[in-house]
């Protein structure tokens, strides 16, 4: 199968493209949106419709980075993740053309972490900054900001500098 080899790859470039016959609207607007919502996503999109849209989109850091898809999906755990793109594979047959974009940071080129005509799922919730002393290493989700992992570190006595709106993975 073609996904587990794309989703090692670094997720602000994972870009897909499906293609098929036709395009299909509901109540979300889009087949594919709602399928998110069916799969029990639904607390986890945003519409254009809803207040949360707009600002979220905002925090691309470019104003031609800020693609408008038809929904935004910002999970909270890896299993939701794996759960917005099972669904969205599968959601694919008679949605027309559209695409799945996977934004980590924000910090990329128009087109490469968000679409215009799809569905974009936004790490920006998965920024934890983990610390283990004891083997001195640090794991940090896709989603950190180094301004948050860095008042993390910090806060284990550990020291670094990097513009803090910057994101980790792009």
């Amino acid at each position: 199968m073609l996904l587990p080899p794309l989703l090692r790859l670094a997720p602000a470039f994972l870009h897909l493209t499906l293609a098929t016959a036709s395009n299909s609207t509901s109540l979300l607007g889009t087949r594919p949106c709602d399928a998110l919502a069916a799969a029990g996503l639904g607390d986890i999109l945003l519409s254009p419709t809803d207040s949360g849209y707009e600002p979220q989109v905002a925090t691309w850091w470019s104003l031609n980075a800020q693609l408008r898809p038809w929904c935004l999906v910002l999970p909270r755990s890896t299993a939701e993740v794996s759960r917005a793109l099972a669904t969205l594979v599968a959601a694919g047959h008679g949605a027309g053309s559209w695409h799945i974009a996977v934004r980590s940071g924000g910090h990329g080129w128009p087109g490469s972490n968000s679409v215009a005509n799809g569905v974009t799922i936004d790490l920006s919730h998965l920024n934890a900054t983990h610390y283990d002393g004891a083997t001195n290493t640090a794991r940090l989700q896709p989603g950190a900001r180094w301004e948050h992992a860095y008042a993390a570190l910090q806060a284990q006595g550990l020291e670094g500098s990097i513009r803090g709106e910057e994101a980790l993975s792009g």
